[in-house]
């Protein structure tokens, strides 16, 4: 989620500085900055932690509709 997040916004998620082991902090941010941007949260935080590996549909899912929300809204920038 991070990844996908900084190739849109690098300036909000600095992938270098995120730690592989620290994921409830790593998942917060991708959740605060998919919430600044206006995207509807799928999956919650505490459902993310429970679990070694998150439900892979759900999380599918959940990747395609943020990558779509940027899609769309490159889409609607003018061109130059």
């Amino acid at each position: 989620m991070c990844a996908l997040l900084n190739y849109f916004l690098p300036e909000k998620i600095p992938y270098e500085t995120l730690n592989p082991e620290d994921k409830k902090g790593n998942w917060t941010m991708a959740f605060r900055v998919a919430n600044e941007e206006g995207i509807e949260p799928l999956l919650e935080l505490e459902d993310i932690m429970a679990v070694d590996v998150p439900e892979p549909k759900s999380l599918i899912t959940y990747l395609h509709f943020v990558y779509q929300h940027f899609s769309e809204k490159k889409q609607q920038q003018p061109k130059a």
